[in-house]
């Protein structure tokens, strides 16, 4: 079995605990676990032929775990055969394993992410809701901290102009979002999924907005106070 990067880190981090409860436990009862771990973790997977493709991580008794990953195919018709790999993690003292799919914890489109985790494709348009409304959740707070910031700088600079150009700013964007998203899926054929375009299109923009309004709040970004030109 191949090794990968991630459990290799794992491994290397573990590797001198294991040399010291190395003696606590005979081969045989090694042998008994790792079985006993990779069994659960296939279960787990939920993968097509699915098969173990790391080498066996154990943690200390203090975490009780042990990780795998595994490989296979996705079963969902709409993957068509795609394949995928999970990291799964055992808990010894339970008994129970756990799997996370490791490609919808890397993908950077949110659409790519529904697909990955989705059961099948009509389950895709609810995921991107759910996406799409704690993205907008986020954003509305952003929102609410940047105001704030704005009317602090402009008490301190006698001037009323950052929180009214960032409001200006913030329905500008918001009429941009639905237009451009818009026109992308205006691009897609229908049938082809043009809604759930649009929606990964405006959680990406709306994901985008966050992070820059956070920056303006936290200094990032911006002219930092007292750093104005001479005569500004």
């Amino acid at each position: 079995m191949t090794s990968h990067p991630i459990l290799a880190l794992i491994a290397a981090a573990t590797s001198t605990f294991m040399a010291m409860v190395a003696h606590a436990s005979g081969p045989s009862e090694w042998s008994q676990l790792n079985q006993t771990v990779e069994s659960a973790c296939l279960t787990a997977a939920g993968l097509a032929d699915a098969t173990v493709s790391s080498s066996p991580v154990h943690f200390s008794d203090t975490f009780g775990m042990d990780a795998r990953l595994v490989t296979g195919r996705y079963p969902q018709a709409h993957m068509h055969g795609a394949h995928g790999t999970v990291l799964c993690l055992y808990d010894r003292g339970t008994r129970r394993a756990e799997a996370q799919d490791m490609a919808a914890a890397s993908v950077s489109s949110p659409l790519q992410a529904c697909y990955a985790r989705s059961a099948n494709r009509i389950a895709v348009g609810p995921c991107l809701d759910r996406r799409l409304a704690k993205a907008n959740a986020e954003l509305s707070d952003a929102v609410g901290a940047a105001i704030e910031r704005m009317h602090k700088l402009d008490a301190a600079s006698g001037r009323v102009l950052a929180a009214a150009a960032l409001d200006r700013s913030q329905k500008a964007f918001s009429e941009f979002r639905e237009a451009n998203c818009n026109w992308l899926a205006a691009q897609m054929s229908a049938g082809t999924g043009s809604g759930d375009g649009a929606r990964d299109c405006m959680i990406r923009m709306t994901l985008d907005r966050t992070q820059e309004l956070r920056l303006s709040v936290t200094g990032s970004g911006r002219v930092a106070d007292g750093a104005r030109p001479p005569g500004a």
